[in-house]
């Protein structure tokens, strides 16, 4: 099964809205400012997709200006807004969850000059209204509040945030970074006192690369993108005629849909909640379940490295997310999770789940059936900064990759073997393998070398370098240099191949348990020196020097028939190395 959990990073785009994607940019192709038809008929997507929107707003079609996306949105209402009204204060209130589309612009227009107040939050994510109402001066130009935190699912009161700043200071323009809540919330930007709306299309099932700012008439803003006066001047570049129809287009069924939709991702948000609270070590962040976002759930795993657990449910087919898609790359703490109190540890292991109209309860029930078999592997032992899992021993494996049947590859090489006799009129039913032998017999082995057979060969480093002296043969083999193992999907430790069974050590014999337990020691000093070099800057294939024999590798061989029995005789006879012999018997 395949659980997508990761919806607050992107959804996948509706069927509907791709059909209409695509057919415009094959049948309808033409630049919405040229005057001839093609153009005028691009020209009504456009106008079309502003009065869906305005109708979901409720508020006037020329007030609806299409971006690029949610980022580019939020840097258009924040630094158009502020060099617009430089002259009349340079004051600007934020909070301290902002999305970086936010943050970032705010912290270039504070090296401008601008003056920013970056309201605290508590540890439910919301900000204190009153504080806000306070810090509003008549030098305030500006406040943005995002609607949903993207990481913790908190919910503002925008509406009452709205009624405060009008009642302080009716000149101060309030933004609202809605890219999270549009469609999970009924928003209507003239009633709740918001003065520009940030929208982004993936987030609603919609293409990449659409958006939309919500910008009241009132409003003093500059543009950003000068160039050909699209967009009444206010956006200059060639209109996106797909992206923005299919922006609408998605808006127009979420909307459509909408209480069904929320119910079914409250149901999901309420079972996996349920779910994680039966489990050990698990802290939810963020407002309480019913008053959060539908869509989002952070928990963190204490004693998991969110990006372990991350990697070993993506193995599982269940995609969820390490902190926002925009930050998850970085190594810095989030900027959420630190404002509303979380421990350094809680951090380390914060997951984020997000949901669509398309979760459903049996991938939840998958997801958490998974988090109650992977956790306690996934655990981290008590010890330094870079915490792993002690090495760990496999059994050798040996996995047949090749297509063709057995019959199939017989058929074939009796077809082959019978042009050197001229024997073509004798195949028949069964007759392949009695051939074959008779040929084998002769000493004519010539002929089973049009058959091969690929195997993926799972053993240590000292076997394979057995195997590899097998020189008419084709490899593939598990990269030194590529095959970080403090890569978290490695799992932060090493594999090796279980020394005891490769050698028939008898552990009840004292003797043999001593050896193999120095043996244990051995690999797991190994595996502490080989992180140490990493942590020192070391290249992987120069601490990879630090590995032993016993190490795991996986290696594909492709061997034709006749020398794959020259194998098996020479790695099977009783002088064979034993760790030889037990991968060829």
């Amino acid at each position: 099964m395949e659980a997508y959990l990761d919806n607050s990073a992107t959804t996948c785009v509706y069927q509907e809205t791709a059909d209409l994607v695509c057919d415009l940019m094959v049948n309808h192709y033409g630049n919405p400012s040229a005057m001839h038809q093609k153009g005028v008929e691009a020209e009504q997507y456009i106008r079309t997709a502003q009065e869906t929107l305005a109708k979901i707003l409720k508020v006037k079609e020329k007030e609806i200006f299409f971006t690029s996306g949610g980022t580019e949105s939020d840097n258009w209402a924040l630094v158009g807004t502020a060099m617009a009204n430089k002259r009349t204060g340079n004051h600007i209130i934020t909070s301290a969850i902002e999305h970086p589309a936010v943050s970032a612009p705010l912290a270039f227009l504070e090296e401008q000059g601008f003056r920013i107040t970056r309201l605290p939050v508590n540890k439910e994510g919301l900000v204190d209204v009153n504080e806000l109402e306070e810090a509003i001066t008549p030098e305030t130009i500006l406040v943005s509040i995002m609607y949903v935190n993207n990481e913790i699912g908190s919910v503002e009161p925008i509406g009452e945030i709205g009624r405060r700043i009008k009642a302080k200071n009716p000149k101060t323009y309030f933004h609202v970074d809605a890219i999270q809540a549009f469609g999970k919330y009924r928003i209507y930007p003239k009633r709740m006192g918001i003065d520009m709306l940030s929208v982004s299309g993936h987030k609603i099932h919609g293409p990449k690369g659409s958006g939309f700012l919500y910008i009241d008439e009132k409003v003093k803003i500059r543009p950003l993108i000068l160039g050909g006066g699209q967009q009444n001047g206010m956006r200059s570049g060639t209109d996106n005629v797909p992206g923005i129809a299919g922006l609408a287009k998605s808006a127009e069924i979420v909307y459509r849909h909408f209480d069904e939709q929320t119910a079914q991702m409250r149901a999901c948000k309420h079972r996996l909640i349920e779910g994680l609270r039966e489990l050990d070590d698990v802290v939810i962040h963020g407002m309480p379940e019913e008053e959060g976002a539908p869509q989002i759930v952070n928990a963190s795993f204490l004693n998991v490295r969110s990006e372990v657990l991350l990697h070993t449910m993506e193995d599982r087919q269940i995609y969820v997310s390490a902190g926002s898609a925009c930050s998850s790359h970085k190594r810095a703490g989030s900027p959420t999770l630190t404002a509303i109190g979380a421990s350094k540890a809680e951090m380390e292991s914060a997951v984020r789940f997000s949901f669509s109209e398309f979760t459903t309860l049996e991938q939840i029930e998958y997801t958490l059936d998974t988090l109650r078999e992977v956790l306690p592997s996934c655990a981290d032992l008590p010890g330094n900064n870079r915490k792993r899992k002690i090495m760990i021993t496999i059994q050798p494996e040996i996995e047949i990759l090749s297509t063709e049947s057995y019959e199939d590859m017989l058929r074939r090489i009796e077809k082959i073997g019978r042009v050197c006799y001229k024997s073509e009129e004798r195949i028949g039913e069964g007759t392949a393998e009695k051939f074959i032998a008779g040929i084998i017999k002769r000493g004519h082995e010539s002929v089973i070398e049009h058959g091969s057979i690929t195997v993926k060969v799972t053993c240590d480093r000292g076997v394979t370098h057995e195997i590899v002296r097998h020189r008419i043969a084709s490899y593939s083999q598990e990269s030194t240099r590529y095959c970080n193992y403090s890569k978290d999907k490695f799992g932060n430790q090493i594999t090796c191949i279980d020394l005891a069974t490769g050698f028939s050590y008898d552990l009840n014999d004292e003797n043999d348990r001593k050896k193999y337990e120095v043996w244990q020691k051995a690999m797991e000093a190994a595996e502490q020196y080989y992180f140490q070099m990493l942590e020192l800057g070391a290249k992987p294939e120069e601490a990879r020097s630090i590995l032993p024999n016993s190490l795991k590798t996986e290696i594909v061989m492709t061997m034709n028939l006749r020398e794959w029995r020259h194998f098996i005789r020479l790695r099977s006879a009783n002088a064979a190395h034993p760790q030889m012999r037990q991968v060829s018997d």
